[in-house]
């Protein structure tokens, strides 16, 4: 087995050399996908599967280059609901990127992502289209949305009821003043590229790709950014007490949302 590691690494760094993840890293990972009784076959695969989970962000970029247009070019003839087959690979890039909370934490303190649980039995293109079409077929069944990215993204529909009693339009004023606040403290918290990132895609309604283009970002750093940036907005919310996700509570967080980008 040793030699078939040292040959599929030969193989990898040759192929993709800007990626540089240490053999004996490698190595462990391949041991730790054995030690379940799992007979790895595509090697070369789970070397980048690997970079990518231990988040070596050169991997990201061979993936985003070589495996996304194939992935889509799958998507092209199945029902996707209201996506497109390039929504279909964002989500399957932010479902992949994001922490795999029951592995350990790497030694920068950040956890491995997702893809770390790809153990090279199928090819990793093949890997990658079954979650894809996972998710345009949950999208097709019309599974609840999160929250609060269908907040963001009906910020556009927001309008306030007229005919709403004094009370709760009281209520809804303390709300949003509370939330206002929340969104305020959020912005704060984002760089540049982020706030860039979350005005033209959930503000102006570009493509996630085409908002990475105009800072010379890849797909895969541009999902990265993204993501990034919505967790932190999240984050400002999440010890946030008096807040009860109801319909006006919708509404307010997306007026608020058009409002705070003019401030």
């Amino acid at each position: 087995m040793e030699f078939t590691i040292e040959k599929a690494y030969k193989n990898a760094i040759t192929r993709w050399a800007k990626i540089l993840w240490p053999k004996e890293l490698f190595a462990r990972h391949v041991d730790c996908v054995r030690s379940n009784d799992v007979k790895p076959v595509y090697l070369e695969d789970l070397y980048l599967a690997g970079a990518a989970g231990f988040r070596i962000d050169p991997a990201w970029e061979v993936i985003d280059a070589e495996l996304s247009g194939r992935i889509m070019n799958s998507l092209s003839n199945m029902p996707l609901a209201d996506m497109t087959p390039q929504d279909a690979w964002s989500e399957t890039l932010a479902k992949v990127i994001d922490d795999d909370t029951e592995k350990d934490p790497l030694p920068d303190g950040r956890r491995p992502a997702k893809i770390i649980r790809y153990r090279g039995l199928v090819k990793l293109l093949n890997y990658l289209i079954v979650i894809s079409k996972r998710i345009a077929i949950q999208r097709n069944r019309k599974k609840k949305p999160d929250y609060f990215l269908s907040a963001l993204e009906g910020f556009d529909r927001a309008a306030t009821n007229a005919a709403d009693s004094p009370e709760k339009r009281l209520i809804t004023k303390d709300t949003m003043k509370l939330v206002f606040e929340r969104l305020q403290d959020a912005y704060k918290g984002l760089t540049t590229e982020q706030r860039f990132l979350v005005m033209m895609v959930y503000r102006k309604g570009m493509r996630q790709k085409q908002a990475g283009k105009m800072l010379g970002f890849s797909e895969s750093k541009t999902t990265r950014h993204l993501k990034k940036a919505i967790e932190i907005i999240k984050q400002s919310f999440a010890s946030t007490e008096g807040i009860d996700l109801t319909a006006e509570v919708e509404t307010a967080f997306a007026t608020l949302w058009q409002k705070a980008w003019t401030q």
